[in-house]
């Protein structure tokens, strides 16, 4: 018997060892010929949108993903180095005014945005309660300084005038390695209601977050008292160039 191929041109080889003989195409190969089948649904949802799935449809769907990957037939999804470059590079550069619109129009439109920023930001305060995660993260009332909010830490005081000042007097440069980077207001003292100006010092994001990862008691020490010796000399020098 002659070998026959599928018509619409996957190059497949027909199997007759199942029903008629006289088949030309594989099974929903037919309405590969001219897109026939995407051309009929364009413009029309899809059946399923809107119909929730239930526990036990889901629990399938995840099984039926992870047998697929077991055997085989699906490849995951692994990031190459080179690829990770390229991400790390696209993310580094800015964004036009025209893919910034974009963004806030999706958010918009997306109805589920508003609960998805809710749920967000509730995880994120029991977390900062149970202390799971750092101070460094966003809370309400931390950058606005409220002072009723359970999450301030600055009682109000740490306002955007103050780090202007503390900025304005260390030059907009690093205290500690010299380097005009994002300039950053760090507590000498780690105590966060102490907002007084010779408390704070400049420091780069870089200085900032190798002194918080810092473990030894008597490193930090040693740290808070260059930080100390750094002011005092830059009050002598102050007072020298006034007189």
């Amino acid at each position: 018997m002659e070998t026959k191929f599928c018509k619409c041109g996957c190059g497949a080889e027909l199997d007759f060892s199942k029903g008629s003989k006289k088949k030309n195409f594989l099974k929903g190969h037919a309405a590969r010929i001219n897109n026939v089948a995407s051309k009929a649904r364009k413009g029309k949802p899809p059946w399923n949108k809107g119909i929730p799935r239930s526990d036990e449809e889901k629990e399938k769907m995840s099984l039926n993903i992870k047998k697929s990957y077991e055997k085989g037939t699906r490849k995951q999804y692994i990031k190459t180095p080179e690829h990770k470059e390229k991400l790390r590079e696209a993310a580094k550069k800015p964004k036009s005014k025209e893919t910034i619109e974009k963004i806030i129009k999706a958010r918009e439109n997306n109805p589920n945005y508003e609960n998805s920023k809710k749920q967000i930001s509730e995880t994120l305060k029991q977390k900062y309660k149970n202390k799971e995660i750092a101070s460094s993260f966003y809370i309400d009332g931390r950058y606005k300084n409220d002072p009723l909010s359970d999450y301030n830490l600055y009682n109000g005081q740490f306002t955007q005038e103050l780090k202007k000042e503390v900025r304005q007097r260390d030059n907009w440069t690093c205290q500690k390695c010299g380097k005009k980077r994002s300039a950053v207001c760090h507590h000498i003292d780690e105590d966060k209601s102490n907002n007084i100006i010779d408390n704070l010092i400049i420091l780069c994001k870089n200085c900032h977050a190798k002194y918080h990862s810092i473990k030894d008691k008597r490193s930090k020490d040693t740290e808070k008292e260059l930080f100390l010796e750094i002011l005092q000399k830059r009050k002598i020098h102050e007072r020298s160039s006034m007189l």
